[in-house]
């Protein structure tokens, strides 16, 4: 990216809906490896954003903590009847898990709560927290088959899935969580967009969330694990969109810094086949039998992005 073109952008006004006497949560709701780490590295550029880097999981994610604290097993990280939301946010307080408890936004990346979403805005409601969520998804033509994990109506995660089939359970997880939140608290966002333009995604963000100050695209404040950098290996390779840094962190590797350095994709990279479904026929939105289980119209309405085809 040109040195001329601007990589942070800011909040063009300072009104919020919320108090600032208490913070707000924000809450990624992005099913697993689909880019949540890239929109969780592009959020922790924000001033006023805590993680949970400091804690040194995976990914800065809650969930590898919590099962630590004895909050969920890992084989029931995904059962929304196993997860008591008062015991998750009083260890949050207890044990220090943001960075910073003090900022106005914590965030909190963790893929497991995308099945969670309807008890976790009951749990908000009762309790009056002040929350946002971010609902991500992306095109299923865009797909790795071995990155793409099975998650099953009773919340367990495995087995073969056919292509577009799991597409439609996200789609179906993502508007039951957009259902049962106030819907000036939830942002829906395209990760085809996400790496095409994020300038155009920082800004609009900006304008939905002022409290988030700035934002800049072409870096990351994520401090994670080591295995950190086979990720970003194949990021990079993936996602061209998505150019990817690894910094050497302490010596012991559990402290490995990622920078995104993300930028609109060139001429050059359109001609890639990886974004040549934004015109093609040959990649349907469903490549199996029709679901009779879920409704494919959710899917078609989140796999859409608005600036796929803009320079």
């Amino acid at each position: 990216m040109p040195s001329s073109t601007p990589t942070r952008f800011y909040a063009t006004t300072s009104k919020s809906v919320e108090d600032k006497s208490k913070p707000t949560y924000l809450i990624l709701l992005v099913p697993p490896f689909w880019g949540s780490s890239a929109l969780e590295g592009l959020l922790s550029t924000s001033p006023s954003v805590s993680t949970m880097c400091h804690l040194g999981k995976w990914q800065c994610e809650a969930t590898w903590s919590l099962i630590d604290d004895g909050a969920f097993s890992e084989q029931d990280k995904w059962n929304v009847d196993k997860t008591n939301w008062t015991q998750v946010y009083e260890l949050f307080e207890t044990r220090r898990y943001f960075d910073d408890p003090t900022k106005p936004l914590l965030m909190d990346k963790s893929p497991p709560n995308l099945l969670k979403a309807e008890s976790l805005v009951a749990f908000f409601d009762t309790m009056d927290y002040y929350y946002r969520f971010i609902g991500m998804m992306r095109h299923p033509c865009t797909n790795s088959n071995e990155l793409t994990k099975r998650i099953h109506a009773d919340g367990s995660v495995g087995g073969e899935r056919a292509a577009g089939d799991q597409e439609l359970r996200y789609a179906d997880l993502m508007r039951k969580a957009q259902d049962a939140a106030d819907p000036k608290r939830f942002f829906t966002l395209s990760y085809d967009d996400l790496r095409t333009r994020p300038d155009l995604v920082a800004q609009e963000l900006l304008a939905w969330l002022p409290k988030l100050v700035s934002l800049e695209i072409n870096a990351s404040n994520i401090e994670t694990g080591e295995r950190v950098n086979v990720a970003a290996e194949s990021m990079a390779v993936d996602h061209p969109g998505l150019v990817s840094a690894v910094r050497e962190g302490t010596p012991t590797g559990r402290a490995v810094k990622r920078t995104h350095l993300v930028r609109p994709l060139s001429a050059k990279d359109r001609e890639l086949p990886l974004f040549q479904y934004i015109s093609s026929e040959k990649c349907s939105l469903h490549n199996s039998a029709p679901s009779t289980v879920y409704n494919e119209t959710d899917l078609v309405r989140w796999a859409q992005c608005k600036y796929c085809g803009l320079d």
